[in-house]
Formats: C-alpha cells, sequence, structure tokens
C-alpha cells in the first residue's frame, strides 16, 4: 500500500515567502475558507421556495440559481489551481475571498432573476480561485509534520459539514430575515476569512514560473462544463434527449482531446499520467461520487423536508441537523482508521455506507418515520 505522502503529487518544489506562523491557526483560517465555498453552494437550496415568492419566479428557473453557482466552480478549478501555483496561493485566497465577500454582498441586492443568476455565476468564479489554493497550501504549509494528516482530514471533515450546515444556517435566518440574509450572512464569513489569512497564512508559491498551459485551460472548461451543464440539464429534458446525449458527448470528445494535449505539453495543467496510478485514480472516482452523493442528498433531503412534508426552513434546519453532526464527529478521524486499518478498507466501507444509504432513499416516502428512517439515513450517509 503506498503512503500517504505518495499519493499527493508534488510535481515542483515550493516555497514560502512569508513567516510559518501558527499552524493551528493556519489551519483554522484555510478551513474558514473552505467552509464558506462549499456552504454557499447549499445555502440557497433551503431558500428557493421563499425566493420563489419574492423574486415572482417558478422553482425551475431558481434552479439556475444554485446550478450557475456549480457549473463556474466546476469549470474553472483546474484552471485556478494552476494560477495558484504560479501566483502565490496565499495571494489567490485574498484575491479570491475578497470578491467573494463583495459579489454576495451584491447579490443581496437582487430584484430579478438573471441578475442573481449573473452574480452567481461570479460566486461560482471566486470559490474555484479558493477551493484549490486551501489544499495546496496544507499540504506545503504541514509538509513533515506528524500533524498533516489530522490536517488534512480536518480539511475533509470542514468540506463535508459545509455541505450540511448550509441549509441548517439558512433555515435559521430564513425564520427571521428575507431571503437575502443568507448572501449577507456569506459576505460577513468572506470578510472575516479574508482577514484571518491575510494574518496567519504565509505565501507558498512553485520556484520557477512556467508558460500557462492555454489551450489546456480552454479544453478543461470546454469539457468540463459541457458535462456538467449535461448532468445538470437532465432533469429538464431528459437522459435521451439529444441536448443532454449531444452536450455529455461533446464533453467527452473535448475532454479525450484535452488528455491528448495535456500528455505533450511542457507544462501541462494537469499530469494525466498521474491517472496510470491506480490509487490515484480510484482515490478521485472516490471523492468524485462522495460529493456526487452528499451534495445531491442534502438537495433533495431540503426539497423534501419542505414540500412534501411541510416543514418550515427552520424546521428544516433542525431536521438536518443530524447529518452534520455526524460528519462533524466521524470525518476527523478517517485518516487515523486509515492508518490503522489501512486506506482500502476505509474508503470501500465508507462507499458502501453511502451505496445503502443512497438505496434507502429510493425507498423513502412523504410518510415515512422521521426518527426510525430519516435520522438513520442521514447518520449513514454523513458517516459513509
Amino acid at each position: 500500500m503506498q503512503s500517504e505522502r505518495s499519493l499527493i503529487p508534488t510535481p515542483m518544489p515550493v516555497r514560502r515567502h512569508a513567516r510559518s506562523g501558527n499552524r493551528g491557526l493556519v489551519l483554522t483560517a484555510l478551513c474558514l475558507a473552505v467552509l464558506l465555498v462549499v456552504m454557499d453552494n447549499t445555502i440557497v437550496n433551503v431558500a428557493i421556495p421563499t425566493m420563489s415568492d419574492a423574486l415572482n419566479a417558478s422553482s425551475t428557473d431558481l434552479q439556475w440559481v444554485v446550478d450557475a453557482y456549480t457549473l463556474s466552480f466546476a469549470a474553472l478549478l483546474l484552471p485556478a489551481g494552476k494560477l495558484s501555483d504560479r501566483w502565490g496561493r496565499r495571494r489567490m485566497l485574498l484575491v479570491g475571498l475578497a470578491g467573494f465577500a463583495v459579489v454576495s454582498a451584491a447579490t443581496a441586492f437582487s430584484w430579478a432573476l438573471w441578475q442573481l443568476v449573473t452574480l452567481r455565476v461570479v460566486l461560482g468564479v471566486c470559490a474555484a480561485l479558493i477551493y484549490p489554493a486551501t489544499l495546496s497550501s496544507i499540504i506545503v504549509i504541514f509538509e513533515g509534520s506528524r500533524y498533516r494528516s489530522l490536517a488534512v482530514g480536518l480539511w475533509a471533515a470542514t468540506s463535508g459539514v459545509g455541505i450540511a450546515l448550509g441549509p441548517i444556517i439558512g433555515g435559521v435566518l430564513l425564520e427571521h430575515y428575507a431571503w437575502n440574509s443568507i448572501f449577507w450572512v456569506c459576505s460577513v464569513i468572506g470578510v472575516v476569512a479574508l482577514a484571518c489569512i491575510a494574518v496567519a497564512v504565509p505565501e507558498v508559491r512553485a520556484y520557477r514560473s512556467e508558460r500557462f498551459d492555454f489551450p489546456g485551460t480552454v479544453l478543461s472548461v470546454a469539457g468540463v462544463g459541457l458535462l456538467v451543464w449535461g448532468i445538470i440539464e437532465r432533469p429538464t429534458y431528459g437522459w435521451l434527449s439529444w441536448q443532454v446525449i449531444g452536450g455529455i458527448c461533446a464533453a467527452l470528445i473535448i475532454l479525450a482531446v484535452f488528455a491528448a494535449v495535456e500528455g505533450h505539453t511542457h507544462a501541462p495543467l494537469i499530469d494525466v499520467g498521474l491517472f496510470r496510478r491506480a490509487t490515484f485514480t480510484s482515490s478521485t472516482c472516490a471523492i468524485c461520487v462522495a460529493f456526487f452523493c452528499l451534495f445531491g442528498f442534502i438537495f433533495i433531503t431540503t426539497q423534501w423536508f419542505q414540500a412534501l412534508r411541510g416543514y418550515t426552513a427552520l424546521q428544516t434546519a433542525v431536521a438536518t441537523l443530524p447529518f452534520a453532526v455526524v460528519m462533524a464527529a466521524v470525518a476527523p478521524f478517517a485518516t487515523q482508521l486509515a492508518k490503522r486499518f489501512g486506506y482500502r478498507s476505509v474508503v470501500s466501507t465508507g462507499l458502501l455506507f453511502l451505496s445503502a444509504s443512497m438505496f434507502v432513499v429510493t425507498r423513502v416516502d412523504a410518510h415515512c418515520s422521521y426518527w426510525f428512517v430519516v435520522v438513520p439515513t442521514m447518520a449513514l450517509m454523513a458517516a459513509g
């Protein structure tokens, strides 16, 4: 079994441009930035019924308020990670968080659907600048530290908790304030995270500045964007529609060209040779499946509570609380369990839990027991 160090590619040496600082404070600042990015993707879910009345828009139209963020975030994640290597992770975090705080505040003043969707696209761009820089900073700053595994585990736990925390915070806010309060909260968190990064996190970047891979960037944005768009539009057009099939097929062709181009580029956006390593590929697929299930589960659950069971936003927030509690309790121990029992065993068990919980979800109806069906399902999903 390969060590944890071998699973994390380090294609070039890095350097620190500032004090190393207190690592606990550094980790707190980086986790706060991650929490903001992930939470913003789910906090809107619980507000869709309220926004529908306020903006006189259908729930289907408002779906793009959620999806616009996801689409731009996913499409730009790879190029943003490469840019953080060139320009510096701290600098990229500061730019991303400043943009996030400002755009979130602007979003709170939206009065039309088109305006809201446009600003959510920009928020997704800011999120893409932030997210990859957090993990790469942790990897470098905790290099050689015996707390490195714990730091990565807490980063992963923060990502998971953020998914569940969004609907909870959104539900509490909507019980007392208007729908735009969710964007004001994200703006405030962005400002706090920006201050923490500025004070605590040192600059880390690559030793040499290579030419930026513009062809790879264009291909990756087009390929990933089309693929995500095809998945998003499946409920509208259906899996067998020419829009969805055409979009996904075009995306796969573009991504195949991207892989071919990257294999012959001196400074590729991503080293596609990494995917020849079974450990790297299987780990990437496991993360993809886990987050696919998590985001889908939270989105469906918040709508299910409100639309089918008639819960208020606050009741929905309380009802999803067990998910966040279990996630926060279990995730930090994942790396320790992996060291004791092996990564393969722990990841396989997690995927088994995810599969079992998703199977139960397919059998749930509006009248099932909350305590005997819904809560155990959420706990199993969160633990997985």
